[in-house]
């Protein structure tokens, strides 16, 4: 079974606000889907979209914060 989330839960995976997860939402640019009426995430889809952001992934992020308290 799938791991479903709120939009205020993913949200806070993201570390933004409830708004702003509804204006990616409404802009189709965070992974989404409908259940009804209710929104809903599916977490793997929400940690395909966190990989795809630009920038480093979180194991490239604790070597380098390694490398700078050496």
């Amino acid at each position: 079974m799938k791991k479903l989330l709120t939009v205020p839960e993913a949200a806070e995976i993201l570390n933004i606000t409830e708004r702003a997860a509804w204006q990616q939402i409404y802009r189709k640019t965070l992974p989404h889907r409908r259940w009804g009426s209710k929104v809903v995430i599916v977490a793997s889809d929400l940690e395909q979209f966190i990989a795809s952001l630009p920038g480093l992934s979180a194991e490239e992020a604790a070597v380098k914060s390694g490398e700078h308290a050496a």
